[in-house]
């Protein structure tokens, strides 16, 4: 569909690798790095996650998640955030403007 992840973003596709022999070191990275990309979103950022229940907002999201913790309080303001549920793309919700 066209989406991409983190690790499709390096230059070097091995890059990350010399952080998966420890599992501490190896979720800092990712952690930082996703806080990095969050901060650099500009204009409208398209976010995968499932689609909450009637009764929920569109910002119920599961805390203590990389979404939560470290890439929802950073995306700049002013970025438009557009949630995918990536069981039905066609679904989307805007949950920030």
């Amino acid at each position: 569909m066209g989406y991409k992840i983190l690790a499709q973003k390096w230059i070097t596709p091995n890059w990350q690798d010399q952080w998966q022999s420890d599992e501490q070191a190896s979720k800092e990275f990712f952690d930082i790095c996703s806080q990095a990309l969050a901060e650099m979103a500009t204009g409208t950022a398209y976010v995968l996650l499932p689609k909450v229940a009637a009764n929920e907002t569109g910002k119920d999201w599961f805390p203590g998640t990389v979404w939560a913790d470290y890439e929802w309080p950073n995306i700049p303001a002013g970025v438009t955030v557009i949630r995918i549920n990536p069981d039905d793309p066609a679904y989307q919700e805007t949950i920030r403007t």
